[in-house]
């Protein structure tokens, strides 16, 4: 009986422990309005209201609210620890720093120093002051974050990385989460990274702008995060580096985003992270990489983004170093190599509509699955479609290019269909393909002065297309495909056709097996599935020719009796 009066009394004990603590994470709700005079030390009531926001914060305890009304919020300020660089306002407890009517309303306002002898540079100084410094477990709502900015870093400096990163917010949050949700965050400088927001580590960010911040040597323009870094449905636009890595974002996870209009000295988009159903949209580089490099994309349209102002030779219109899943990589334009993506990976992806002014319109130095390649142009070079890449179970259709290989030069093509491609230059050939191997694969109605399907040192195996070529090995053949409809035209004013194959196609049933026909080699392997998304060895267990599985339909069975 004593022992269980014991128990009886530590569950007890241990109920009110956990009641106290509900109690105290849910904490009290506390208010602010500019200056106003009859703050009481507490803030609980409007009539008793905090004048600014570092006062409710330095009140406040774990779990509190506080509410803050309409005004601009530019004065006072801190540092943290030994960083040098002063904040309007630092949330150092895990309480919430809510706006009563949101950003339009209610503005943490920084301050940038144009008179210290380093402040001659987007107002970087000793006397700047950045917008907003969080803590671990703090969340910021509903605020515009202006004019912030950090000190400035030169060679020497005794400030540290923390000081020159993040003028508008700069999160030291270690593991703990914290959240941003509903602000925006416009007109803020750093030395480096994120000048608009930087996240050490993990966090929500919701709802969020993210606009016209300026950067001055590395890092991203905009946002840098950590991996753990969350955002859902922001805008991160018109960011600017300087001189460096990434105009939009460096880092983090993004969902439903829009990344535009970002300008760097590489990887204006992006760079470094995950993007899910974003739109990547008009960045610019005077360097390499347009729109994202070094990440990884789902579900995500990747259109009219500009690498290579400045020269002739860089690369990455859209994507560089990048692995892209179902994602649209569409009008995107390099000065050079890789007008849609080039050192990247490809999943049932459309490339369409790239430019490269030397070579590589739609792909360079890529492994493409699955894919569409359509209407991509080289005006100065070779490789309308791709160059020097891989394709497995894609569709080169309408591509284009002045020099060699309307479709595709030097690249390897398994289960390809290669259609309506162009090499427009007096004396060059290859409209379809110009070296490489070519494997179960149809290369037909092309055009160029030489070579209209084929030309340099191609091995065909397997294959459909026309001429025949001396010494081909059996298993080539150059029948018509027989097209559900073949298109019209060539180049960039090819109208595509239907390019199934009806069931008394010669490539029907005529191609040799590999083992990743019949089942995945690695995560994420679709070859095992032709360009329609059907097995790839079909009801025949023959595999046909071109990007495309015939589809056996069963009729109707009526038995009687």
């Amino acid at each position: 009986m004593k022992r269980m009066l014991r128990k009886i009394g530590w569950l007890v004990g241990m109920l009110s422990l956990l009641l106290m603590v509900g109690v105290a994470a849910a904490g009290v709700d506390r208010f602010v309005i500019k200056d106003h005079p009859n703050g009481d030390g507490e803030y609980l009531k409007w009539e008793t209201a905090a004048p600014d926001i570092q006062s409710a914060i330095d009140a406040a305890g774990a779990g509190d609210t506080i509410w803050v009304t309409n005004g601009v919020y530019d004065t006072g300020g801190r540092t943290v620890g030994a960083n040098w660089t002063t904040n309007r306002v630092v949330i150092d407890k895990e309480v919430t720093v809510r706006s009563v009517n949101g950003p339009n309303y209610t503005f943490i306002e920084g301050s940038k120093d144009f008179n210290d002898a380093d402040g001659q540079v987007e107002g970087l100084g000793t006397n700047s002051v950045r917008g907003v410094h969080m803590g671990p477990g703090s969340a910021l709502m509903g605020f515009t974050v202006t004019n912030g900015a950090t000190v400035f870093w030169s060679p020497g400096s005794q400030a540290g990385l923390r000081d020159i990163r993040g003028g508008g917010i700069l999160a030291q949050n270690g593991s703990v989460p914290i959240v941003i949700s509903n602000c925006v965050v416009v007109g803020n400088s750093s030395t480096r990274r994120g000048a608009g927001i930087s996240i050490d580590g993990p966090a929500t960010v919701y709802d969020t702008i993210v606009s016209h911040n300026r950067v001055v040597d590395y890092g991203s323009a905009g946002i840098e995060a950590s991996a753990e870094a969350l955002f859902y449905r922001c805008v991160i636009t018109h960011n600017y580096n300087h001189s460096n890595v990434g105009g939009g974002v460096q880092g983090g996870v993004y969902h439903d985003c829009l990344i535009a209009h970002n300008e760097a000295g590489s990887s204006a988009g992006g760079t470094s992270a995950v993007f899910h159903d974003c739109v990547i949209s008009n960045n610019v580089t005077w360097g390499n990489v347009g729109g994202i490099g070094s990440s990884t994309a789902y579900d995500t349209l990747i259109v009219a983004n500009s690498a290579g102002s400045g020269a002739a030779n860089n690369s990455g219109g859209g994507a560089s170093g990048s692995i892209l899943h179902r994602c649209e990589v569409i009008g995107n334009y390099v000065n050079g190599d890789g007008g849609g993506a080039i050192n990247s990976t490809l999943y049932d992806c459309l490339v369409k509509g790239n430019t490269a002014q030397r070579r590589g319109g739609g792909v360079d130095n890529c492994t493409v699955y699955n894919s569409r390649i359509i209407g991509n142009d080289v005006p100065n070079w070779q490789g309308g479609g791709a160059r020097n890449s891989t394709l497995y179970n894609s569709l080169l259709v309408g591509n284009q290019s002045t020099w060699d290989g309307g479709g595709t030069v030097e690249s390897d093509l398994y289960n390809c269909t290669v259609v309506g491609n162009k090499v427009t230059g007096s004396g060059y050939e290859g409209g379809g393909v110009h070296g490489g191997l070519v494997i179960n694969s149809i290369v037909v109605g092309n055009q160029a002065p030489d070579g209209v399907n084929y030309a340099g040192t191609v091995v065909f195996t397997n294959s459909l297309t026309y001429p025949e070529q001396v010494g081909w090995a059996v298993g080539n053949i150059t029948n018509a495909p027989i097209f559900f409809e073949a298109g019209s035209g060539y180049g960039l004013d090819h109208v595509p056709g239907d390019y199934q194959l009806q069931s008394h196609s010669p490539g029907m049933n005529a191609g040799i097996e590999f083992d990743w026909m019949t089942e995945p080699q690695f995560e994420g392997d679709i070859r095992y599935l032709d360009l329609e998304g059907n097995p790839r060895i079909g009801k025949a267990g023959v595999v046909d020719m071109g990007a495309y599985e015939f589809v056996y339909i069963l009729g109707t069975i009526i038995m009687m009796r």
